[in-house]
C-alpha cells in the first residue's frame, strides 16, 4: 500500500470556496482511503491507498463535487519518493536560509518547453524559478515574499497554459514528513 500526499486546488483561498478540513478527512475516509490525515486549511490531504494516482484523483474530485459542489477542483498527487526527490533537488535551499521565501507550484501535467523558454527568467529579477522535469514541478525563489512577487501561481497557468497549485516551502517539507509517517 502506498503513501500519497494529496493537494487540492482552489480551496479555501480568501476565505472562499471552504471546505472544512475536518469534514473533508471524514468524506475521504469514506472513499475507502486509510490513514488519511490532513494538514492545514489549504486542502493537503495524506492518505494510503492501492490504487494508482489517476483512479485516487477521479474519487476525490468526484467526492469533493458532490459532498462540496466544487466541479473545478483539481487533485495534485505526488508519491514519498516524488516529495522527498523534490525537496532534495530544490536549487535555491543552500543559498537561501529565509525559507519563507522558497515556494514550489505543483503542476496538473507536463509543460510545453516551448511555453517555458519563452519565459524571460532575468525579466523577474530578484525572484527565481527553476522547472524539475522529473516531479513535475517549479521550484520558486521570492526574495521579497511570495505576495510581491509576479511568479504565482495565476502567472505560471496563465503562461504555461496548465493548472496549478502552489505551496510554500514549510508545507512541502511536511507533507514529505508525513508521507514518511
Amino acid at each position: 500500500m502506498a503513501r500519497y500526499a494529496c493537494m487540492l486546488r482552489a480551496i479555501n483561498v480568501s476565505g472562499q470556496r471552504k471546505i472544512a478540513m475536518a469534514e473533508l478527512k471524514i468524506h475521504i475516509q469514506s472513499l475507502g482511503f486509510e490513514k488519511v490525515e490532513t494538514y492545514l486549511q489549504t486542502g493537503n490531504i495524506i492518505l494510503n491507498s492501492d490504487l494508482s494516482p489517476d483512479i485516487i484523483t477521479q474519487k476525490i474530485s468526484a467526492m469533493v463535487c458532490k459532498e462540496f459542489g466544487y466541479f473545478d477542483i483539481d487533485v495534485f498527487i505526488w508519491t514519498e519518493e516524488q516529495i522527498k526527490s523534490l525537496v532534495e533537488r530544490n536549487p535555491y535551499v543552500k543559498e537561501q536560509q529565509d525559507f519563507k521565501k522558497l515556494h514550489v507550484t505543483f503542476l496538473s501535467s507536463k509543460l510545453k518547453y516551448s511555453l517555458y523558454n519563452a519565459l524571460d527568467k532575468d525579466s523577474f529579477q530578484p525572484d527565481e524559478f527553476d522547472y524539475n522535469e522529473d516531479q513535475n514541478a517549479l521550484y520558486i525563489h521570492g526574495p521579497n515574499g511570495y505576495g510581491r512577487t509576479k511568479l504565482n501561481n495565476n502567472f505560471f497557468e496563465k503562461k504555461l497554459k496548465l493548472r496549478a497549485t502552489t505551496r510554500n516551502w514549510n508545507t512541502v517539507n511536511k507533507l514529505l514528513e508525513l508521507v514518511q509517517s
